[in-house]
């Protein structure tokens, strides 16, 4: 998979959900938290890319194995099922293209991916940052972990991020409160949750202290 940054993935579907592939070999299933929204989107546009490969030095460092993807043409996907392109369920009444099933994805050749603002790197460059760059991960059992203090407001049960909730307004307080002042912590807190914090992949990352700061002084 050298290489194979962005690489366009097919979703196929089978018995446990949906399944990821590339070039005909299989990497994983779609996350069944994530089925909900992405199945009835398949058959309407939406496209799935690799991002990274996670898990090298897992077992000494306790991160998972696994692959991180991006999503994409959602909200187009969105926009043709609510032109009423589906049977009321979900189920897609577009015919299949040379005999594949619609679940099948129909890849563009060319794909933009716009920036988030605050990219985030991959663990091992917790090693060469900042000292003051937040570093997101997960045990063998899942638990969200930050390398900033938990500022309990909303989820007093801890961090995560993905997606916009309590947990993630607590990560987006908390890494605010860490690099910048009280009062635009306060402030910006729920729009740094919508903008980074919902966009960071499942496996976690490095957030640098850097580009977190250029952020804020674009936002205020």
């Amino acid at each position: 998979m050298a290489g194979a940054c962005w690489a366009a993935l097919d979703l196929d579907a089978v018995e446990d959900g949906l399944r990821a592939s590339h070039d005909g070999m299989p990497l994983g299933l779609v996350q069944s938290k994530h089925l909900g929204w992405v199945r009835p989107l398949v058959p309407f546009g939406l496209t799935v890319y690799l991002a990274r490969v996670t898990g090298a030095g897992a077992a000494s460092r306790g991160y998972r194995l696994g692959c991180n993807v991006a999503f994409g043409h959602v909200g187009e996907a969105l926009r043709r099922l609510a032109d009423g392109a589906s049977g009321g369920d979900g189920a897609s009444t577009v015919p299949s293209v040379d005999g594949r099933s619609p679940l099948r994805l129909v890849v563009p050749g060319e794909v933009r991916h716009e920036p988030i603002g605050v990219p985030v790197r991959p663990e091992y460059e917790a090693l060469t940052g900042d000292a003051d760059d937040v570093v997101l991960w997960r045990t063998l059992e899942g638990e969200a972990h930050a390398s900033v203090p938990h500022a309990a407001r909303h989820s007093p049960t801890g961090i995560e991020w993905g997606y916009g909730g309590s947990g993630p307004a607590d990560l987006a307080l908390s890494v605010l409160l860490a690099l910048t002042d009280e009062r635009t912590a306060n402030t910006l807190y729920h729009r740094f949750k919508h903008e980074v914090v919902a966009a960071v992949p499942e496996a976690g990352g490095v957030l640098r202290a850097a580009d977190v700061r250029r952020w804020v002084g674009r936002a205020r």
